[in-house]
């Protein structure tokens, strides 16, 4: 079970850096963004693994999941960054990082948008 390495490299992450915090050191946060890259980089499989699943499955709905699945990526990329600013004492960065992904979410999520607001307009169109 993949989760239990996760949570475990978590953990010792955690409990490094706030020993590090306390002691003063200055690679504190450092330590705290490696083991949010290491973290993503144990996740990252099970992303790929997903994505392939979905593509195989999903058919001629692949266009809608493609987006889907973009969405979230942009979703986790971006909250990933928005920690690793935190962690780094740059709230200010964070935030602005966390608007740069919503308005990436909303542009990747247009085409979606349309066909759907589409598809309620013509069946509109059949009931009058």
């Amino acid at each position: 079970m993949d989760i239990l390495k996760i949570c475990g490299a978590a953990i010792v992450c955690a409990l490094s850096s706030s020993l590090l915090k306390k002691l003063g050191a200055p690679v504190a946060s450092s330590v705290a963004v490696a083991g949010i890259v290491l973290l993503l980089s144990l996740s990252l499989p099970k992303i790929a693994d997903a994505a392939a699943f979905v593509k195989e499955t999903a058919g001629d709905g692949f266009e809608y999941m493609s987006i889907v699945l973009k969405v979230t990526a942009v979703a986790l990329i971006s909250e990933a960054s928005c920690r690793i600013a935190e962690a780094s004492g740059e709230q200010s960065l964070s935030s602005a990082l966390g608007a740069a992904g919503k308005i990436e979410i909303i542009y990747l999520a247009l085409p979606l948008l349309h066909d759907l607001f589409d598809g309620a307009s013509s069946v509109a169109s059949l009931s009058s």
